[in-house]
């Protein structure tokens, strides 16, 4: 469904990355990295962490 919606609308966040930026006080980067991601690729299930571990 997230793929029929404009590529901006819509960013989805797994439990752990939510847990993560909760954990640094930080969801300004990975929010940044998942639109840009969103937006330049088209992927709204982009994984912040696992893009930070590769």
């Amino acid at each position: 469904m997230a793929h029929f919606l404009a590529p901006q609308a819509d960013l989805l966040w797994d439990k752990p990355e939510i847990e993560y930026a909760l954990a640094t006080r930080d969801f300004v980067r990975p929010l940044l990295l998942k639109y840009r991601t969103n937006v330049e690729m088209g992927l709204p299930f982009f994984n912040v962490l696992e893009a930070a571990l590769a």
